[in-house]
């Protein structure tokens, strides 16, 4: 009888190592799910503007207890780097976070340790997530635009066609003509587009061949810059500082010279939809390569050849400055288009744009019938589900990194 005893409390203590051991390790894991999944929502937050710490802690308290379970009196959170308590009051966020720590706890019954002296158990969890400007994306459109300062929530168009361009009139995809805005703008006549203060098009919007970056030399096709309008681009992670091959999104280049590049970007945009948020690379300058000696800025090579190095935003001259775009010469909205001089013909006439930062808008409306055609959408804080944090310039894309 002793012995048998003696055996019974050791399997007994093995039962309840066995069974509440398991359930254990198991409730453990649920809360390191809970702490996850709330730090990451509350870092998601921050990161696209929530500026209310009422809110912040419903979000993260709303995955952590009413999703994964976690009791609420054990739930704990902090701001990060300097790890100070999220009081949950009706105050702003502080300027100065990049993330939160999250501390998720449950307590629970076990089902055998009770008879060893064990009823309850309790287990903690915690994760941190931090949030910072995008340094590389995954999922990019090919749709680009120039680095300015727009305004989140506010109105823009993106337009499919050169709304500063003079010259002839052009057939439209739909059987019909349209004239370039040139004529309608200036002078008085015409069915070309009619520019607002927040329209893109000109120098400032581009198409650009995700997979060639310089130095290669690509020439992709309009198929898969349409795929990529849909889907994005995942690929590989695209990093900024990186020159990418594109052209200017419309039929349109430079303004004296005709010169029209072969990207319908009028069809390209229809393969947005609305309610889709494409990832837009941002650029400052378009390189435009180019074997005109007046380019060339090496005087040797002036003497060699006879050539004069002459910039200039005019007919005729090697422009340096913004030669055409959507607004006045002194708008520092303009982008940056600069020719570059090669000695080699390959590079002739091909636009590489440097990458600055990634943009995010949202489509609200897609014109694509008729003489104006245009995606309109508005400029959002948005979280890109790939990429690397890090970016020098903010313009609205951010990276999220489990980083506890």
């Amino acid at each position: 009888m002793v012995i048998i005893a003696l055996v019974l409390a050791a399997l007994l203590g093995f039962l309840a190592l066995s069974v509440d051991g398991s359930n254990n390790y198991l409730q453990r894991r649920s809360m390191q799910n809970a702490a996850d999944s709330a730090a990451i929502a509350g870092a998601v937050a921050l990161a696209t503007g929530q500026t209310n710490e009422l809110a912040l802690c419903s979000t993260i308290r709303e995955y952590a207890v009413t999703r994964q379970g976690a009791d609420s009196d054990k739930v704990s959170m902090f701001y990060t780097p300097r790890d100070v308590p999220v009081q949950c009051l009706n105050q702003p966020t502080p300027s100065w976070t990049n993330g939160v720590r999250v501390q998720a706890g449950h307590q629970f019954n076990g089902y055998v340790s009770g008879i060893v002296g064990r009823p309850t158990f309790t287990v903690m969890a915690e994760a941190t997530a931090q949030f910072g400007t995008a340094k590389a994306v995954s999922g990019l459109s090919p749709i680009a635009i120039s680095n300015f300062d727009f305004t989140y929530g506010a109105s823009y168009k993106i337009w499919g066609q050169d709304c500063n361009q003079h010259g002839d009139d052009h057939h439209d995809d739909d059987g019909g003509y349209h004239d370039d805005a040139y004529q309608s703008n200036h002078h008085g006549g015409g069915s070309g587009c009619t520019l607002d203060s927040g329209d893109i098009t000109g120098a400032n919007a581009a198409l650009l061949d995700l997979s060639c970056a310089y130095p290669n030399k690509c020439n992709i096709g309009d198929a898969l810059l349409k795929q990529w309008t849909r889907e994005g681009y995942h690929d590989s992670t695209i990093f900024e500082r990186t020159r990418i091959q594109g052209d200017p999104a419309g039929k349109y280049g430079w303004e004296q010279e005709h010169r029209y590049p072969p990207r319908d970007t009028q069809h390209i945009l229809r393969e947005a939809h609305v309610g889709q948020v494409l990832i837009m690379p941002v650029y400052d300058i378009a390189y435009h390569y180019t074997t005109d000696q007046k380019c060339n800025d090496d005087p040797s090579n002036h003497r060699d050849v006879g050539g004069s190095y002459d910039p200039g935003p005019n007919p005729g001259q090697c422009h340096n400055n913004p030669a055409y775009g959507q607004y006045g010469w002194s708008d520092p909205a303009y982008a940056t288009i600069i020719d570059t001089y090669t000695n080699n013909g390959t590079y002739d006439n091909k636009y590489y744009y440097n990458i600055v930062s990634f943009a995010a808008f949202q489509v609200d409306e897609i014109q694509d019938h008729g003489d104006n055609k245009y995606i309109r959408g508005h400029f959002v804080r948005y979280v890109a589900p790939q990429g690397e944090l890090g970016g020098a310039n903010d313009k609205g894309v951010m990276i999220i990194k489990m980083t506890r």
